[in-house]
């Protein structure tokens, strides 16, 4: 693995990084498909050692998040090279805020009361990330649970206005964690559901009738664009999303 300075934009550095295997590397048609997503350069992989095909998918939407692209060199039976670049901004100088900075603070709290409160339940640290960057992005407060269980007593002992539930977490998945979350509101308040979302890489027909009937709100497919996630807000919080013209 190799990294360093590749350009110095205006505001900072642009750091290009690289990854050379050894392995069976890959022919042109696995190379065009390799960041898509459930894609790996040979399916007999996933067979053998498992996984999901979503890494690269992911990997990808983290460069251009960081204002980066990520490209591979490879060649059959010989290896590959993976390279990625990101833009790092300067910090400036810290230094104590002054009485006009104290007053748009305060501004931006009173602000902040109006944006909409989301659970995200999600235990994988790269997801997580994603789904948060995003979810800020978009203005929103975000409170994060890493399995099914913390999940169900933080939607218990909190006012959130949308659940964003993973599919697949430790201790307790997140159908037995939305079932549970539609018990309580059935005895606490009656007809009051907050929208559970549903994130997943694949959700097949069955499945879907067990969402359904455990309360599951609707589904979000990983991995997800801003633009995708943002939609999925609107759909379940249009008078939110109509008072938020400025957020892109």
């Amino acid at each position: 693995m190799a990294g360093g300075p590749h350009a110095r934009p205006a505001a900072g550095w642009m750091i290009r990084f690289g990854v050379r295997d050894t392995g069976t590397g890959m022919n042109e048609a696995a190379r065009a498909r390799l960041f898509q997503p459930f894609s790996q350069g040979d399916s007999s992989i996933t067979r053998r050692f498992g996984g999901t095909g979503l890494g690269l998918a992911i990997a990808k939407q983290l460069v251009e998040v960081m204002g980066g692209t990520i490209e591979v060199e490879s060649t059959d039976g010989k290896g590959s090279l993976f390279q990625f670049t990101v833009c790092l901004g300067k910090r400036e100088p810290m230094s104590m805020p002054s009485a006009a900075t104290a007053i748009g603070q305060q501004q931006r709290n009173l602000s902040d009361r109006q944006a909409i409160h989301v659970l995200l339940a999600e235990d994988n640290p790269i997801n997580e990330l994603m789904a948060s960057r995003f979810l800020q992005q978009l203005g929103c407060h975000v409170e994060v649970t890493h399995d099914g269980h913390e999940a169900v007593a933080r939607a218990s002992a909190g006012d959130f206005d949308v659940i964003l539930m993973d599919w697949q977490m430790p201790v307790m998945d997140g159908l037995e964690a939305t079932a549970q979350i539609r018990r309580h509101e059935s005895l606490k308040r009656p007809g009051m559901n907050v929208p559970v979302i549903a994130v997943t890489a694949n959700v097949l027909r069955g499945d879907r009738e067990r969402c359904t009937a455990a309360g599951v709100s609707d589904y979000l497919s990983k991995p997800f664009s801003k633009l995708q996630l943002k939609e999925m807000l609107a759909r379940h919080l249009p008078d939110w999303m109509a008072a938020q013209p400025q957020v892109q």
